[in-house]
This record gives C-alpha cells, structure tokens and sequence, in this order.
C-alpha cells in the first residue's frame, strides 16, 4: 500500500475534491451536497477542520471533516464529522487513516462524543464506523427520498471516558 499523507485542507487542493461534487445516491452517500451548493461548501471546508488524505503522486484520495455540533458551551466537547473516499481508494485504508487522525485529535482535545449520520442503504460504512467502536444512537425513518424510494438514516456516535473531569 502507498504511504498515505494526512494532513490539513489547503485552497490549492480544492479542486480535487471532485468526490464532492457527486449526488446522493441509494447506495452510496458521498456528501450530503449537491452540485449547486458546491461554493457554499467550499467555503464551510476551509471554515471548519478538515483534513485530507494525499496519495504520493498528491492526489487526493478523500477528506473528513468535523466541527463542534453548536458553538456554544453545552456542546464543547463534541465533534459531528463526516468522510467522504474516492470510489477508486476504498479499501485501501484511506478511511481508516482519515478517522484515526480524527480520533487522535480528539482525545487531544478531551471531546466526550463524537458522532455522525449514515444511510441505512450503506452496510459497509455502518460495519466499518462498528468496527472503530461506534454505536447506533439514532434511527432516522424515511429520512430521504431517493431515487424513487425512502431510504432511512442512522446517527451512530464513539464516546470518551471524559465525562468527569
């Protein structure tokens, strides 16, 4: 497997995140934005804490991207991300770097939870958010209608043992 880089969104790298671009599918969710929201978008990725995973050759194989849930008080200490890979890098641990990082500056940070929300249509990210410790808190029923049929979402979220200090 090449060495895989992660590191902070850059402006130069935004071109690259055409993954962005696509739309929600039934099977697959890599973004919840559509193209004509793109600007919107780009400017919430150089906003918010967004890291990127670089291949050798620079291309970028995907992004996370996290903030706090509000920017007040009662909600300091947790994160909501999301993650999107290139079709073409799944399997190749660019996820799992992508959320290691992640988990890393979190517990930096001493966030209690960190959560997100996934289609019900999308088994092998539900198995692998599962496979980092993730527990199904939420089920959305009939969240989206997509491509003919309502599709539902789920919120899973990882807690940290911070909860007293």
């Amino acid at each position: 497997m090449p060495k895989i880089v992660i590191r902070s969104v850059r402006q130069e790298d935004l071109p690259s995140l055409d993954i962005d671009t696509k739309v929600m599918t039934i099977n697959e969710d890599p973004n919840r934005v559509f193209p004509a929201d793109y600007d919107e978008f780009v400017h919430r990725l150089l906003k918010v804490s967004t890291l990127v995973a670089v291949a050798p050759q620079g291309k970028i194989l995907g992004f996370l991207d996290y903030s706090y849930v509000l920017p007040i008080e009662m909600h300091g200490k947790q994160w909501n991300f999301e993650v999107a890979v290139d079709q073409a890098a799944q399997g190749l641990g660019v996820g799992k770097k992508l959320l290691q990082h992640l988990l890393v500056n979190a517990q930096a940070e001493k966030i209690v939870k960190i959560s997100l929300r996934v289609l019900g249509t999308n088994p092998n990210a539900i198995g692998f958010y599962e496979h980092f410790g993730f527990q199904q808190e939420g089920h959305y029923k009939k969240e989206f209608f997509l491509n003919g049929r309502w599709v539902d979402d789920y919120q899973y979220a990882l807690y940290y043992p911070y909860l007293n200090e």
